[in-house]
């Protein structure tokens, strides 16, 4: 009787018992240092707190440290990002499980008449190489989220009922079905179709092509789609272009990827001269009504400095993006190539030793007259010319012979040249007596 009672107590223990994970045992430890991630609140590391960062923190942490330590500083809106992806990533929560992943898709897709449900869809595909098998997640959160406003937006204009719409989620389910394998692609819509509806279209099947590994063909979908101004997906478009490059180099064959690289960081850097030039608009208004006249010169028909100092920062702009920007007016980019035409003059090659003995048979012109102000040194004091924003710890050091409110010069005697005068402008420098 006693051995019959312990067995149905010991049945009940097991079949009530909470589920446990199969392995262990496990032993409670005492943490001194994270490996992973830094110590809490994160909040505070993310705010540039970064403390002794180890080498074993996730990249997500390592970049952080490494902007602070770089001398940039994170906006508080970007602390509180950084935060809450170390949030969801650690506390892995139902919206982090990639199984909830599709759940807004799968909702909003309910909404369209005549449209089967369907179950999860699986974001990892994976990928064989030689001696080797591994998945990645193909398929992001954001994708079925941007899916699911995209259709809520076209319910409210096309209505419920549309047929555009049932033959828009099936495109749709086209592309996500690449997710976990398979190389499908939604059919293009003719060019009697509503123009949104053929935006749209276009838009999924650069994006069914990027799931299913087809990069090359992604990537000439989205620059297509960025051309295409009237597109609502022009402006995610060169984003897009950069991350099909990124992917292509992350899994595509060895051989490609520092090509796949170069090129997309390329497009990362025309992205970032597009984003700073666009908030020089209220500049470039100024400087299209002092052109719009037809002078080839912001003064008129003769080049002033004002033109080199209004010219630069463009052409800077022109040569991080690879290509001339689309942004800058007409009248502006006639001015730029009327200044690129006068070219850089003519110059002579010349060697080091050359430049040296042209410097030992020349003597230095007369110094201008001075104009000493309050605190300046006196001329013939050995002075140091230090620039305010780089190079301070090598100053020119010489001997004061001329100065007054906008300039400086000194001497340099060297065994090599002689006596040689170096002119300097007062903004932007320190001067100051070696003495102090």
């Amino acid at each position: 009787m006693t051995r019959r009672l312990v067995a149905i107590l010991l049945a009940i223990v097991l079949l009530n018992c909470p589920t446990a994970l199969a392995c262990g045992p496990f032993t409670l430890e005492a943490i001194f240092v994270h490996t992973v991630h830094p110590t809490y609140p994160l909040a505070q590391f993310a705010a540039g707190r970064i403390g002794v960062v180890q080498p074993s923190y996730a990249r997500s942490y390592l970049y952080t440290a490494y902007g602070y330590l770089s001398g940039r500083n994170f906006s508080s809106s970007e602390q509180k990002a950084m935060v809450e992806l170390w949030k969801e990533r650690l506390e892995f929560s139902a919206d982090s499980n990639p199984e909830y992943w599709s759940k807004a898709w799968l909702e909003a897709r309910k909404k369209v008449a005549g449209v089967q449900e369907r179950g999860a869809i699986d974001v990892y595909r994976n990928r064989e190489k030689p001696n080797e098998y591994e998945n990645y997640v193909n398929c992001n959160k954001d994708s079925f989220d941007t899916a699911a406003a995209t259709l809520n937006e076209r319910i409210a204009k096309y209505g419920a009922a549309s047929p555009a719409l049932q033959s828009w989620v099936a495109a749709q389910d086209v592309v996500f079905s690449n997710c976990a394998s398979g190389t499908a692609i939604p059919e293009p819509l003719s060019a009697t179709d509503d123009a949104l509806m053929r935006a749209d279209r276009t838009y999924q099947i650069a994006a069914a092509n990027f799931y299913a590994t087809n990069f090359d063909e992604a990537r000439k979908g989205f620059e297509i789609i960025a051309a295409d101004n009237s597109s609502p997906w022009a402006r995610t478009a060169p984003y897009l272009i950069a991350r099909t490059l990124v992917r292509k180099a992350s899994i595509g064959s060895p051989e490609q990827k520092d090509e796949s690289l170069r090129a997309a960081e390329s497009q990362l850097t025309k992205i970032l001269a597009d984003k700073n030039l666009a908030q020089l608009r209220p500049q470039l208004g100024w400087i299209d009504d002092l052109l719009k006249d037809g002078r080839p010169y912001v003064w008129g028909d003769t080049m002033s400095l004002a033109d080199c100092v209004m010219y630069h920062p463009l052409w800077v702009m022109d040569q991080l993006a690879y290509e001339r920007i689309a942004l800058i007016p007409n009248h502006i980019r006639q001015w730029m190539d009327c200044i690129a035409a006068r070219g850089h003059g003519t110059f002579t090659p010349m060697t080091v030793l050359e430049a040296i003995a042209v410097a030992a048979a020349a003597e230095p012109e007369p110094p201008l007259p001075s104009e000493i102000l309050e605190g300046d040194p006196t001329v013939g004091e050995m002075i140091s010319v230090t620039p305010l924003d780089y190079g301070r710890d090598n100053p020119s050091i010489g001997m004061l012979i001329s100065i007054d409110a906008r300039r400086v010069a000194l001497q340099h005697n060297n065994e090599r040249t002689g006596p040689a005068t170096v002119h300097f402008p007062r903004f932007g420098y320190n001067v100051r007596p070696v003495s102090t």
